[in-house]
């Protein structure tokens, strides 16, 4: 799905997602981990990341309804992958989805669709451990 996003918003995610990540005062270091896999996958180098920009600043660079779906769906991806989905980071992810104009409903599916990627990701990593433990027939 970040395909979608071109240069500027793939930056700016990167910058919504470190505003996250800082919600609860300090970065955690599995954030740190996080953040460095994302700027990798993204392809933005870490030093262009500001890092005191402010959802409100943030939000108009992406013009794009796909492209505010992606990034709504990863900020809900990062808060949840740390397994503590706190009261300030979803009041920030309330806060980027407001400013991207989106209802309430939408917000919520976007939500599931995040939590039903990640059990279904967990899931199939226990079936491939399970598996290591089945004989399996060899044709």
């Amino acid at each position: 799905m970040i395909d979608r996003l071109n240069r500027d918003e793939r930056l700016a995610m990167m910058e919504l997602l470190w505003y996250l990540a800082k919600t609860d005062g300090k970065v955690p270091e599995v954030y740190n981990e996080l953040l460095r896999e994302y700027a990798e996958l993204l392809e933005v180098d870490p030093s262009d990341i500001d890092g005191e920009l402010t959802p409100e600043e943030l939000v108009p660079q992406f013009q794009n309804p796909a492209s505010r779906v992606v990034v709504l769906q990863e900020v809900f991806r990062l808060a949840q992958l740390d397994g503590i989905f706190t009261i300030g980071e979803e009041s920030v992810i309330l806060d980027i989805a407001s400013l991207m104009g989106f209802p309430m409903e939408f917000v919520q599916r976007v939500e599931q669709w995040v939590i039903d990627g990640i059990e279904w990701t967990l899931n199939g990593e226990k079936l491939i451990d399970e598996s290591t433990h089945l004989v399996l027939r060899k044709h």
